[in-house]
């Protein structure tokens, strides 16, 4: 069988789904709630926020983001990943059955793994997800055709292995923590330790050290300089976001929200299919369950005043409170949808969604050339609400922009490259006005 290379063509206006491109579009923004602070502080201050200025409002905000956005953006931007996957392949197979859409499929991921290198390495966001995205979708081809309720039933299985290694890092940190303190009261006895028994102790002690503010205004000094001082300052960080990370943490999270995804799609949930009053039930279970167990955490981090043992222990439930919160976030858009409040808003979001690829990495840009020291160097001089405040400078800006761009061209600057590497042809950029449709059909 042969192909009409014609046929090989991205998806069409026509094709679209409205309510899955809005979603895009508030994930992609969204996902700028916790990444503006890893471009405006040093990376420790993620699991100990008291490293900068956690006072008044400095606290506040922290104590919203965690309950609503810890985790849920990056949810909502895999879950909809995993739609993509299924979309693109579904549709993809239809036009030309057999190997030759794997092929394609299988180039697109590897293409977009390169994008991701390229936006960790050159562009210096070390928590890239792009890489992990297509690495992670290389698996799932065998998974399109299974039903809804079994993808479900994936998704659950990947949630109950995340949820177990955070209990088995608990029950090791916890056994640390009570063996350094049995040794400790040992050696107060006047009892001698071991080497061994030394290195216990000391090994606790410098997991629980706090830095120094010395040492913050070092590192912070790093991120202030030069693009290679900043390079060389972030490249730990980044090999191991891309490295141990991966398999440690990244394969359950983002597999547990490919597979839910796949299975919301296939119940047109994503696609606004449900009454009202389904997504009302929704937003209630989803919101009910998953802020109990983010207030939960939010409160066991600030009690124990965010130590090893404590952070070790949110980690036992971190996957289940952002499963539900985020189900709880699709439930409240799909509402909104239903509805025409802030029509004009919605619009500018699913432009912005259709955008996701090119948004994602001018976030970067932006945000490198304000922190980062080869740009205004601004990183650690700001409190974190007034980090906010440049957020919402580049929301604005691709809320203005992305329509305006989709108005003359058919995709943005990235999505144009990768749907050009995938097929391996150039794509028409710049749309035909119908003034020039009718001009040549005349003609």
């Amino acid at each position: 069988m042969t192909t009409n290379p014609t046929s090989l063509r991205p998806t069409s206006e026509k094709e679209r789904i409205r309510s899955l491109d809005i979603l895009r579009g508030v994930a992609l923004l969204g996902i700028l709630i916790l990444n503006i602070l890893g471009f405006a502080f040093i990376f420790d201050s993620y699991s100990n926020p008291t490293l900068i200025n956690f006072e008044g409002i400095n606290k506040t905000i922290w104590q919203i983001t965690s309950l609503l956005f810890e985790g849920t953006m990056r949810g909502l931007f895999s879950i909809l990943f995993g739609v993509g996957f299924l979309l693109f392949l579904s549709r993809l197979e239809k036009k030309i059955p057999g190997g030759k859409a794997i092929e394609i499929y299988y180039r697109r991921l590897l293409w977009l793994m390169l994008f991701g290198l390229f936006h960790a390495y050159v562009m210096l966001w070390s928590f890239d997800i792009l890489f992990h995205y297509g690495l992670m979708a290389l698996i799932l081809l065998p998974f399109r055709h299974l039903k809804a309720k079994h993808l479900l039933l994936c998704s659950l299985l990947m949630l109950g292995i995340e949820t177990a290694k955070g209990i088995l890092n608990y029950t090791d940190t916890a056994h640390a923590a009570q063996e350094a303190t049995e040794l400790l009261e040992k050696q107060q006895f006047g009892i001698s330790l071991s080497e061994t028994e030394a290195n216990t102790i000391k090994s606790w002690q410098q997991r629980q050290e706090k830095m120094t503010p010395e040492q913050v205004a070092m590192k912070n000094k790093g991120m202030q300089g030069s693009y290679l001082s900043v390079w060389k300052n972030l490249k730990p960080q980044t090999d191991f976001w891309l490295g141990s990370a991966t398999f440690s943490f990244v394969v359950w999270d983002l597999l547990c929200m490919f597979f839910l995804g796949m299975a919301l799609y296939k119940w047109n949930i994503l696609q606004n299919g449900k009454s009202g009053r389904f997504y009302l039930i929704m937003a209630l279970v989803g919101y009910g369950f998953g802020l109990m167990v983010n207030y939960w955490e939010m409160q066991a981090q600030l009690q124990a005043d965010f130590s090893p043992l404590a952070t070790a222990k949110t980690g036992t439930t971190y996957g289940i409170g952002r499963f539900f919160t985020t189900l709880g976030h699709i439930a409240l858009v799909m509402l909104w949808i239903k509805t025409p409040f802030l029509g004009s808003l919605q619009k500018a979001l699913a432009a912005v969604g259709r955008m996701a690829l090119t948004n994602y990495m001018v976030q970067t840009l932006l945000c490198g050339c304000f922190f980062y020291g080869y740009g205004l160097g601004y990183f650690g001089k700001l409190e974190r609400y007034e980090t906010y405040y440049v957020m919402a400078a580049v929301w604005l800006i691709q809320l203005v922009v992305s329509p305006l761009w989709l108005h003359y061209f058919r995709f943005g600057p990235m999505e144009w490259a990768w749907r050009s590497l995938t097929y391996w042809k150039l794509q028409p950029m710049k749309r035909i006005s119908k003034e020039k449709v009718t001009v040549s059909i005349s003609n």
